[in-house]
């Protein structure tokens, strides 16, 4: 709290109230950071900021578990804009207080659009409540060291997702989040083209086994290739014992009453009356 005051001044009733605040310290904070503030209700018209880190204005949001209430110093991000607003001022550590110029509905994401949204034109970012978040879409929120995501308890999809940054999280918008999902489809294509390559060598590789054993042999390759879409041919036509003859209707009652030939040719060599051509006695039906 110390350090804040020194950085930011001192409140009038602080002993030092009246003390001007080093310029040289002040200069350095305004190059150097930017306000993240976490706000709390006070009497119902009326924050206090809980958490001071960062002066530059950004377009991202970040995400604060300490903040009652959605705000931006952005106008150009409502979608609708009113200026009835219950609320009329915010409050820094400092003491400082901030004009509450108007309350509306911000879209973040075709899935997410953020209802009563302060626009207070004094602050340096834009903050997400958390609070907020979850009571108005009916979602939790998972916080992991390098991200965090919002889900929707009922469906189960997911909202809207975060990632950490110099111990802030912020939320990532809808081009970074496709962009995202494009590499990983297409890096997940990839080695799976890659997996189905493998798996093909090493079935000609080992003389044809059935894909069940190769699964055991190298379980990684099929970590998402499906057995049941790999088919060889020559597998199937190895294990065929013979090619299926066509159904007939002829009986016979006398034996040599029916003889299946063929005719091979034509001979590379023709016999001494110019044939080329051999007539094959292939079965004899005895009956």
């Amino acid at each position: 709290m110390e350090t804040c005051f020194k950085l930011h001044g001192y409140p009038d009733w602080h002993p030092k109230g009246k003390t001007t605040p080093n310029t040289k310290v002040e200069a350095t904070s305004k190059s150097h950071s930017s306000t993240a503030v976490g706000f709390v209700t006070k009497s119902g018209i009326s924050n206090s900021a809980l958490n001071l880190s960062v002066v530059t204005r950004g377009n991202d949001w970040i995400i604060d578990s300490g903040a009652t209430d959605h705000m931006t110093w952005d106008p150009h991000k409502f979608t609708n804009f009113s200026l009835n607003c219950s609320k009329t001022i915010i409050i820094n550590a400092n003491g400082v207080s901030s004009p509450i110029e108007g309350v509306g509905t911000i879209s973040l994401s075709p899935s997410l659009s953020i209802p009563d949204v302060l626009f207070v034109p004094t602050l340096n970012c834009n903050l997400l409540s958390v609070s907020k978040l979850t009571k108005s879409h009916s979602c939790v929120a998972f916080f992991y060291p390098t991200h965090c995501l919002f889900q929707n308890i009922h469906s189960k999809e997911k909202i809207g997702s975060g990632r950490e940054s110099e111990g802030l999280y912020y939320l990532e918008n809808v081009s970074q989040q496709t962009h995202k999902r494009a590499l990983a489809y297409i890096a997940n294509e990839h080695i799976q083209d890659k997996n189905k390559k493998e798996i093909w060598l090493w079935h000609r590789r080992l003389g044809h086994p059935s894909f069940g054993y190769l699964k055991k042999l190298f379980p990684s390759l099929f970590h998402k290739c499906n057995i049941s879409n790999f088919l060889c041919e020559t597998c199937v036509m190895a294990k065929s014992h013979r090619v299926v003859f066509p159904l007939s209707n002829k009986k016979i009652v006398f034996p040599f009453s029916l003889i299946h030939t063929d005719v091979w040719g034509p001979a590379p060599q023709s016999t001494h009356n110019g044939k080329n051509g051999l007539s094959v006695l292939s079965m004899i039906v005895l009956g």
